[in-house]
């Protein structure tokens, strides 16, 4: 039944190649942005999470212990 509706449309066999050809572009162009990127950038990146100091106004540290409010 789908089948035949989508063999019904005029010029539906260029959006498989169209999807094809962007996923490769983008694939492509993330991973040349990767490769490129300075290793001490990527460095710094990978601590953030763990780094337990507050680099904003808007996230202050809440790991320290005048933030916990168990004492």
């Amino acid at each position: 039944m789908h089948m035949d509706a989508l063999r019904a449309i005029a010029g539906i066999e260029i959006f498989p190649v169209i999807s094809l050809l962007l996923f490769v572009v983008v694939f492509t162009v993330v991973l040349i942005w990767t490769l490129r990127l300075d290793r001490a950038r990527v460095a710094a990146a990978a601590h953030l999470p763990l780094d337990g100091t507050a680099t904003s106004a808007a996230a202050p540290d809440t790991t320290g212990p005048a933030a916990r409010s168990d004492r």
